[in-house]
C-alpha cells in the first residue's frame, strides 16, 4: 500500500540513512522532549481538551436540543414521504408522476456525489471574468433540492444533525449574529450568502459522501479541476502577465515577471487553493492502482507544483512547506530530516526571480509588508471598540469604521488581510472562539481517528487534511483568504471532507 509505494522503493542508502536517523542519539533525545511537551499538554487543565476522547462534545450532540429538533426533523420527512407515495400512486401515470420519477428513481439521481464533483470542477475551472458567485450559491440550493427530493422518495436516509458537529453549528450562528450586528446590513447579506454557499458545500459533502468509493471519485473530480487551472496558468506564462504593481514591490522584485492568477482573480487567492487542495491530489494519486494512470496523475500534480511556484506568493509557498512537514510527520517521522535535507539540496536550483522573492520574505523595505502592518496596527484600534460582538459581516461595515483608524499609507484597505483578526473584527471574541473550536475539533478528531483506523486511503486523506489546514494557518496569518468567495468554498470543501472520512472511519471502528 501507501508505505511500500514510498519507503519500499526508496533507494537502499536513502533508507540506511533514515535508519541511521531513527537511531541516532540526537532523534531519541528530541523524540523524549517531545513526547514531554505533549504530556505536559494532556494534563494541562488548559490544553488537555485538545487530547481528550471528545465525550463532552458527544454529550452535547446528543443533547436534549439536538434530540428534539431531530424528531422534529424526523416527523416532517415522515409526513412528507407519506405524500410523495400518495401523490406517486395517484399520478403514476400522468406525465408529471413520470418526470419525478425519472428524477427520483433514476440512475444519475443515485449518484449525486458525481454531479458534486462536476460542480467542484466547474466553481475550479470557471475564469474569473466569466463567474459569479450567485452560480455557486444557486448549484447549492439545486443540490439541497435534489437531496432533499431523494430522501423524500426514500433513496437516502433522513439527514442528521449532529452529523456536522455542534462547533460547526455554532460558527455558523455567530456568522448569523453577523448580520444582524452589521451598519450595512444589505452588504452583510450579501457576504453571508457567500458564507451560506460554503456551509451548504460542507453539509453536503459530510452527508452524501459515506464510502471510499465516492470519496476517492470527489477527489478525482478536484485533481481534474487543479490540473485544468495549472494548465491555464501555463499559458498565462506563455502569453505573459502584466505586472501589478498593487501586489508586488518592483523595486524588490526587478527580476519578477508577472504573477500567474489562473482562473482566479488574485495569485494569492490562486496559490491559497492549490495549498488546501494539493495534499489530497497528492492521496488520490497514491491511490490509483492503474501505472500508466498513476503515472499521469502524478504529472498532473506536479504541474499543479510548478505553477504553485509562478504565481510568487510567499505566504503560500511557506504554507505549503509547512503542509509537505506536516503530512510527512504524520506519516512517518523518520522520513522528515531526508525531506529536509530534499529541500535544502533543491535551493540552488531554484530560479533567480524565485530566491529574490524568497529573500523578501519578513523584510520590512517590501511595500506589501509594510502595508499590512499598517493595516493591523488600525484593526487593534478598532477590535477594543467591539472586542466581545464584533461590527458584523462585510467589507462595507469594515470600511466605515476602518477609515476612522486608518493609516494614510493604507487607508483604502478593504479588509484586514489575516482570517484571524478579520473573525474577530466581524464577529467578536465569541466568532474567534467558535472558530477555533470548529477547527480544533476537526483537527484533534483527524488525528486521533487516524492512529486508530486500520484503513490506509481514509488515514492518509485525514493526514492530508491535516496538513492542508496546518498549511493554510499560516497564510491566514497574512492574507484574509475568505475574502475571495472561492477559497471560502475550498475551505469549507475540505473541511468537509475531512469530516466524511470521520463518519466513515467511525462506522468502521462500530462494526
Amino acid at each position: 500500500m501507501f508505505e511500500h509505494s514510498i519507503l519500499g522503493k526508496l533507494p537502499a542508502f536513502l533508507r540506511l540513512l533514515c535508519e541511521i536517523i531513527a537511531h541516532s542519539a540526537t532523534y531519541r533525545a528530541l523524540s523524549r522532549v517531545w513526547h514531554a511537551i505533549v504530556n505536559c499538554a494532556k494534563s494541562s487543565a488548559v490544553f488537555g481538551f485538545l487530547f481528550r476522547d471528545g465525550c463532552w462534545n458527544e454529550a452535547v450532540s446528543h443533547s436534549v436540543v439536538i434530540s428534539f429538533l431531530q424528531k422534529v426533523l424526523d416527523k416532517l420527512f415522515s409526513a412528507l414521504q407519506k405524500c410523495y407515495h400518495k401523490m406517486h400512486d395517484a399520478l403514476a401515470d400522468s406525465l408529471l408522476g413520470r418526470f419525478f420519477a425519472r428524477i427520483y428513481c433514476h440512475h444519475w439521481s443515485a449518484h449525486p456525489v458525481i454531479w458534486l464533483g462536476l460542480f467542484v470542477l466547474a466553481m475550479l475551472i470557471v475564469p474569473h471574468d466569466y463567474w459569479a458567485n450567485s452560480y455557486a450559491f444557486l448549484g447549492g440550493l439545486a443540490f439541497v433540492a435534489l437531496w432533499v427530493g431523494l430522501m423524500i422518495a426514500k433513496k437516502r436516509e433522513v439527514f442528521q444533525i449532529s452529523r456536522l458537529g455542534v462547533p460547526f453549528y455554532a460558527f455558523a450562528a455567530c456568522c448569523v449574529l453577523g448580520v444582524l450586528r452589521a451598519s450595512e446590513t444589505g452588504d452583510a447579506i450579501r457576504v453571508f450568502i457567500f458564507f451560506l454557499t460554503a456551509f451548504l458545500l460542507y453539509s453536503l459533502v459530510v452527508t452524501e459522501v459515506d464510502g471510499e468509493e465516492k470519496l476517492h471519485r470527489l477527489l478525482g473530480f478536484l485533481l481534474v479541476g487543479v490540473f485544468v487551472t495549472a494548465l491555464y496558468g501555463f499559458y498565462q506564462r506563455i502569453v505573459g502577465v502584466e505586472i501589478d504593481a498593487s501586489l508586488t514591490d518592483v523595486n524588490l522584485n526587478s527580476s519578477m515577471p508577472g504573477r500567474v492568477f489562473s482562473t482566479f482573480e488574485n495569485p494569492n487567492n490562486y496559490a491559497e487553493l492549490l495549498v488546501l487542495t494539493l495534499p489530497l491530489c497528492f492521496v488520490f494519486c497514491t491511490q490509483v492502482k492503474n501505472r500508466g494512470l498513476k503515472l499521469l496523475s502524478f504529472g498532473m500534480l506536479a504541474c499543479a507544483f510548478v505553477v504553485l511556484l509562478m504565481t510568487y506568493s510567499r505566504s503560500c509557498w511557506v504554507s505549503f512547506a509547512i503542509a509537505a512537514m506536516v503530512f510527512v510527520f504524520l506519516y512517518d517521522k523518520r522520513l522528515l530530516p531526508l525531506v529536509l535535507l530534499v529541500g535544502v539540496a533543491a535551493i540552488p536550483f531554484l530560479p533567480e526571480s524565485i530566491m529574490d522573492r524568497i529573500l523578501t520574505i519578513g523584510s520590512q523595505s517590501d511595500t506589501s509588508n509594510a502595508y499590512r502592518i499598517y493595516i493591523w496596527e488600525a484593526v487593534l484600534e478598532m477590535i477594543q471598540g467591539d472586542w466581545f460582538t464584533g461590527i458584523g459581516l462585510g467589507p462595507e461595515s469594515f470600511k466605515k469604521i476602518y477609515i476612522q483608524f486608518a493609516d494614510p499609507y493604507a487607508i483604502t484597505a478593504p479588509h484586514s488581510h489575516m482570517l484571524y483578526l478579520e473573525i474577530w473584527v466581524e464577529l467578536g471574541l465569541v466568532g474567534l472562539l467558535a472558530f477555533f473550536w470548529f477547527m480544533v475539533d476537526l483537527l484533534r478528531s483527524a488525528v486521533r481517528t487516524a492512529k486508530r483506523t486500520i484503513n490506509t486511503y481514509s488515514k492518509h486523506v485525514l493526514y492530508a487534511c491535516v496538513a492542508a489546514f496546518s498549511g493554510i494557518a499560516f497564510s491566514c496569518a497574512a492574507e484574509y483568504i475568505w475574502f475571495y468567495p472561492r477559497v471560502l468554498f475550498a475551505f469549507f470543501l475540505v473541511a468537509g471532507i475531512l469530516k466524511a472520512t470521520l463518519h466513515m472511519n467511525k462506522k468502521e471502528l462500530l462494526q
